[in-house]
């Protein structure tokens, strides 16, 4: 569980299942993200709103501006740690691997962040947050726990996931760097 003197400790019940939604934006024709400034993070190539109309608008800006548009919902968040920041009925949702995984990818947020390096911060959020869920369950209660195992084939889906991705982002970026194509072209 959580310990006192744990960057989670308040315990907060939110009246839905969404907190807040995240706008990311990218141009049509190549991976170029949108991003937005913030002092102490640096640029960052999302936005995260909880107020849901406001971020419905910002898609709306940020898509006139020509990029694709992708708003997402998020359950948790940290404050970088600035903050305590609390434990919410959004995250609760997610299982117990997952709580696990979130509770040790926000917290490690509070620790360690390069401002203005999001794809590492949130990689290696990611990759901690994942091995902390395997540790926490299979070495408290073994690897023949179902906990533990869910732990390890959530990790072994992210390491397959990635590789695909990595191989689709190699496959578009080709792409996108043919000159014998127009730009519409491209984005078909």
């Amino acid at each position: 569980g959580l310990n006192a003197g744990d960057s989670y400790t308040t315990y907060s019940w939110v009246d839905s299942d969404t907190l807040l939604l995240v706008l990311s934006g990218s141009r049509k024709d190549r991976f170029e993200p949108h991003t937005w400034w913030f002092p102490v993070v640096g640029h960052v190539p999302y936005k995260g709103f909880f107020d849901f109309d406001q971020a419905r608008a910002g898609a709306r800006d940020v898509a006139g501006r020509g990029y694709d548009t992708h708003v997402r919902p998020s359950g948790a968040f940290s404050t970088l740690g600035w903050f305590n920041d609390p434990v919410l009925n959004t995250i609760l949702r997610y299982g117990e691997v997952s709580l696990a995984s979130t509770v040790v990818h926000e917290i490690l947020h509070n620790s360690i962040f390069i401002p203005g390096q999001v794809g590492f911060n949130e990689s290696f959020a990611n990759f901690v947050g994942d091995r902390g869920a395997v540790m926490f369950f299979c070495e408290r209660d073994g690897d023949t726990d179902r906990r533990c195992r869910d732990a390890l084939a959530g990790w072994q889906d992210n390491v397959v996931f990635g590789a695909a991705l990595t191989d689709l982002v190699t496959r578009l970026e080709r792409i996108y760097k043919r000159d014998d194509l127009s730009v519409a072209q491209r984005i078909q």
